[in-house]
């Protein structure tokens, strides 16, 4: 209970924070779409991303004409998927899905650059609520829980291109770039791990 603390705790302030949805500057919404993530390093694996979702809430809180600021939550599907080689320069012999799920708190500055465009730049805060590799290796099935093996907090830094359609709709793209090492690992030997994923969105506000 003690690691999803800090995620409650965030959601119910945001939560709280849409009463103030009625004031002209700030307005709620919900938001959906796809991910494509992969780890910024593999291990005696040719790895490619993984495709999966998000879903999630923001709030946009207009400050000037020229800045917004915009929190949100959303769950995400990341990881990689990773093809397994016999050593040395030998045939596949598996591959497998390595499936890290998180509750994502990006706290983002949105800059318009004319009605329709805008940039948004901000860190962003993963908390992992699902770790597993799924998968075959050599005959074999791998199932293995990854709680262990991955560390509970991703940060990093989000940079992207949001659309406004409309009053009410919006879509973008963003780059997430991880800052931090993901992988328990103190060895010398191993590089760090960080993750890359593009988030591709829709959302609506109220």
């Amino acid at each position: 209970m003690k690691k999803i603390s800090s995620p409650l705790l965030i959601i119910v302030v945001l939560c709280s924070a849409l009463t103030a949805t009625a004031q002209s500057r700030v307005k709620a919404g919900i938001k959906f779409g796809a991910n494509s993530s992969i780890m910024s390093a593999s291990f005696n694996t040719d790895a490619s991303a993984r495709w999966g979702f998000h879903v999630g809430g923001f709030l946009e809180f207009k400050v000037s004409d020229n800045f917004y600021f915009q929190p949100e939550v959303y769950y995400s599907q990341q990881g990689q998927k990773d093809t397994y080689y016999e050593l040395p320069n030998g045939p596949d012999v598996g591959e497998t899905t390595t499936k890290l799920d998180y509750l994502n708190f990006p706290f983002l500055a949105k800059f318009p650059l004319g009605k329709v465009v805008n940039l948004q730049v901000g860190p962003q805060f993963g908390f992992m609520v699902k770790g597993r590799e799924e998968g075959t290796v050599d005959g074999a099935i791998v199932d293995e829980d990854l709680k262990d093996v991955f560390k509970s907090l991703d940060v990093a830094m989000v940079a992207g291109v949001g659309l406004r359609m409309s009053e009410h709709f919006q879509a973008g793209i963003r780059l997430n770039l991880g800052v931090t090492d993901v992988l328990k690992n103190d060895s010398d030997d191993y590089p760090a791990v960080k993750s890359r994923t593009f988030h591709f969105y829709l959302g609506y506000s109220f």
